[in-house]
């Protein structure tokens, strides 16, 4: 095994990025943010990319993890993406074009709670003051799909399929061009 010197950012960084319990160590942080880049790199080529899907196909992402995402031609800046995630994200460029919060209601399939801290399965939308209970990625990816139809947000998102049989495609990858 080599060694390698890093910053204390850097190391910091790989802490704070680790997923509890299971990467106890910083090489284990490191492999997986390689093997994540290595994915964004694939999806993010059209040339790799397995299948396009637009706001009126049907799609099914069971066993998908989001590889990248960019909400009005701009990246995400999340360290991992996940469907809630992408969902905050979403809210909040929507609230920048009229969304209302009293409106999240009605519009959405999401509950709002009333509490500004981060929990497991609480995703908080720091900006707006609020809080949501966590969606499976199809329920995330339908209120994402809503407000992109409603207030013409521009997104596009790379997927993946985990190599597991209730998967629509085993292994293979997408691109999602909403609205």
């Amino acid at each position: 095994m080599t060694s390698i010197n890093i910053s204390k950012y850097a190391f910091q960084f790989l802490k704070d990025d680790a997923i509890a319990f299971v990467e106890t160590e910083p090489k284990l942080v490191l492999d997986r943010i390689i093997r994540e880049l290595l994915d964004y790199r694939t999806a993010k080529s059209s040339s790799n990319t397995e299948h396009l899907f637009g706001a009126n196909d049907e799609i099914s992402l069971t066993e998908t993890k989001p590889v990248y995402v960019e909400i009005e031609g701009k990246p995400s800046l999340r360290p991992r993406l996940y469907w809630n995630y992408i969902l905050a994200d979403v809210i909040n460029a929507a609230s920048s074009k009229g969304l209302k919060i009293v409106d999240l209601d009605n519009l959405l399939q999401i509950k709002i709670l009333q509490t500004t801290t981060q929990q497991k399965s609480i995703y908080l939308i720091e900006s707006l003051g609020i809080s949501f209970q966590g969606l499976d990625a199809e329920r995330a990816y339908q209120n994402i799909r809503t407000l992109s139809i409603r207030f013409g947000i521009n997104i596009n998102i790379g997927i993946k399929w985990y190599q597991k049989e209730k998967a629509q495609y085993p292994g293979q990858t997408a691109k999602i061009s909403l609205p």
